[in-house]
């Protein structure tokens, strides 16, 4: 269990801050590489959008009870575009479901936060599993 502690130990310092300065090295030559070669990286996503998860892994989507018993959700962790994102929301999950704009009442409250008046999570994170989010 600690033989990785003791073999570390075991190294000099200087070595080790060798080691760690060659593997820091390497990661702009890969990424000069990468735009050499014409690869688009491992951070393309098909949206203008991505939602990314959270630390253990769920979906950024809460439901909350605000002044007067109104119910609200909460979509985070956006990166892009948050505008794209709600009307892609709109179009694709609320307007088949006959949901107005009235009713739904959303808005972008931070970057990267939308705010939804209702509890929607269950549609929205079946939403985002459907189209890979």
């Amino acid at each position: 269990m600690f033989a990785s502690l003791t073999l570390a130990r075991r190294t000099p310092v200087l070595a080790r801050s060798l080691q760690t300065a060659a593997v820091r090295s390497n990661a702009p030559k890969r990424a000069q590489e990468q735009a050499e070669a014409g690869s688009s990286g491992p951070y393309k996503y098909p949206y203008p959008y991505h939602i990314a998860r959270t630390s253990r892994g769920g979906e950024p989507v809460y439901e909350d009870f605000v002044r007067g018993g109104r119910q609200r959700t909460l979509i985070r962790l956006i990166h892009g575009d948050s505008r794209k994102l709600l009307q892609d929301l709109r179009t694709t999950l609320f307007d088949p479901m006959g949901v107005t704009e009235q009713e739904l009442d959303s808005r972008i409250r931070l970057p990267g936060h939308i705010d939804l008046r209702g509890h929607w999570r269950p549609q929205i994170v079946l939403w985002m599993r459907e189209r890979g989010l």
